[in-house]
């Protein structure tokens, strides 16, 4: 499975979308381990290297759900390769490789912002992705994300609501960061039809 980030354009044209062999991953795996992961009730910081994600789950999965979240990153990967990205959304609890992410995103390492949008991803492909606003790098992006029914609604200060359908039916929140690091401050709000389990941030 190749790894792929999606690179959101400030000015709201047509992101595109960047890819790496499975040859390129495997090296990358050989030569470097995922950093650590701190975590806490409502507190997460998350590290990778170049080309590697750091994930915890939020809680139990949900067919209804929502996630207050603050992100804001403390440390950018200087590669030219794998662009920064922060990502808080959720995953079919059969198959990971459907899923829903708001993320942020450095594409470039001159860039002075960063890019905040959605992607659904189906199957592992990428389907739909669309940027919805930039911030200053230092700044904490707030959003919320209600769940339900497959639908999911980011709310962003300023800024219209956004809804997405997908084909997700019961899901588990998540958070992620890749190629660099990230602050989260997460507060589930909502969950119901959850099955039994702390509402509280476990690792992988």
């Amino acid at each position: 499975v190749a790894h792929y980030e999606a690179g959101l354009k400030r000015d709201g044209s047509i992101p595109f979308v960047k890819c790496s062999n499975m040859k390129k991953i495997v090296f990358t795996i050989v030569l470097f381990l995922v950093a650590s992961i701190c975590y806490g009730d409502k507190y997460a910081k998350l590290s990778a290297l170049p080309g590697h994600y750091d994930s915890v789950d939020l809680g139990a999965a949900s067919e209804e759900l929502e996630i207050d979240a603050k992100i804001i990153f403390t440390n950018f990967d200087r590669s030219a390769e794998w662009p920064p990205g922060a990502y808080v959304g959720f995953y079919d609890e059969n198959d990971r490789n459907n899923k829903f992410q708001f993320l942020i995103m450095r594409n470039k390492k001159t860039d002075n912002y960063v890019v905040a949008g959605y992607r659904v991803i189906e199957s592992g492909k990428e389907i739909k992705v669309a940027s919805i606003s930039y911030f200053a790098l230092n700044e904490k992006v707030s959003t919320t994300l209600k769940y339900s029914n497959g639908k999911v609604r980011i709310c962003i200060s300023g800024h219209d609501p956004v809804e997405i359908t997908t084909k997700l039916q019961k899901v588990v929140p998540y958070i992620s960061a890749s190629s660099g690091e990230a602050e989260f401050e997460v507060a589930l709000n909502k969950q119901r039809n959850a099955d039994s389990g702390a509402n509280e941030l476990t690792p992988l």
